[in-house]
């Protein structure tokens, strides 16, 4: 199959440019109204002052590996579809959150205007540029969600622990569950790219990352849907990342993971050189 490499040195370009400045704009011309918008609640001033510019940061590294990636296409480095993709997962991770809390307070999400191009970039590299299967798609699609899910409630359980007052609000499951949280989105970055590269590797990774999210999930959702009797957004992460623990030990699944690297082939103009 032949990579559409023009079109994937355009894309990361443009979007490369357009996410490297607009994730400071943004985040300059956003940030102390996201502050103010929820200056009444401790934890959630505390995600947006501490958790908040991290996510920036991811925006913008992101953001530059598809600038490189645009440099890497225009010489046909047969990598380059890699990094961009690499790339643009992160600015997906680092633009998806914010929208929450401008949103829950009532106010424009000005993150919107990332997240949304970085969403239609995914889809331009992965169903487009490199035309990877339907199957692939709708697997990346869902670990995708549990990746941006997994980071949302290692974000609640920081959120829990300010909230109720730290080691003295009898608050150890929500930091036990934190940073385990975290290093599993790490795992589901590593098994979504390990899907898209379509590398064999992909199960032990999604098993590992399962087993965090699941561990760290389940038991702050069972004890936030206790404590309320209604269904906690907890739950999401923990649930998904049964089905896709699930999924890859059936057969359909051994089956999907076992032809990823059959289905690896791409072609790629013949690498030049760049004289700038």
């Amino acid at each position: 199959m032949k990579e559409r490499t023009k079109v994937g040195l355009w894309v990361s370009l443009i979007l490369g440019i357009y996410g490297l400045v607009g994730s400071f704009a943004v985040f300059i011309h956003h940030w102390k109204e996201m502050y103010d918008l929820k200056i009444d609640r401790l934890d959630e001033t505390f995600v947006v002052e501490y958790i908040i510019p991290g996510l920036h940061d991811l925006s913008v590294i992101g953001s530059a590996l598809m600038i490189v990636a645009a440099y890497l296409f225009a010489i046909n480095y047969k990598y380059a579809w890699h990094l961009a993709i690499a790339g643009n997962i992160l600015a997906i991770q680092g633009t998806a959150f914010p929208v929450v809390p401008t949103l829950s307070a009532g106010g424009f999400p000005d993150y919107i205007f990332l997240f949304i191009p970085n969403m239609v970039a995914f889809y331009l590299y992965i169903a487009y540029i490199r035309k990877l299967s339907g199957k692939a798609i709708a697997v990346a699609t869902v670990v995708g969600m549990i990746y941006v899910l997994t980071l949302f409630n290692g974000i609640a359980s920081a959120s829990r622990t300010v909230l109720m007052g730290g080691i003295e609000g009898n608050t150890a499951m929500f930091v036990a569950s934190q940073q385990i949280n975290w290093i599993g989105v790490v795992g589901w970055y590593a098994f979504l790219l390990a899907i898209l590269y379509q590398k064999k590797w992909a199960v032990p990774v999604g098993i590992f990352a399962s087993s965090l999210t699941i561990m760290a999930g389940l038991p702050i959702a069972l004890k936030s849907t206790i404590e309320s009797g209604v269904f906690s957004m907890f739950l999401l992460a923990p649930l998904t990342a049964i089905i896709i623990l699930v999924y890859i030990l059936s057969p359909s699944g051994k089956r999907f993971f076992s032809g990823l690297a059959q289905n690896n082939q791409y072609e790629v103009p013949k690498e030049k050189s760049l004289n700038i």
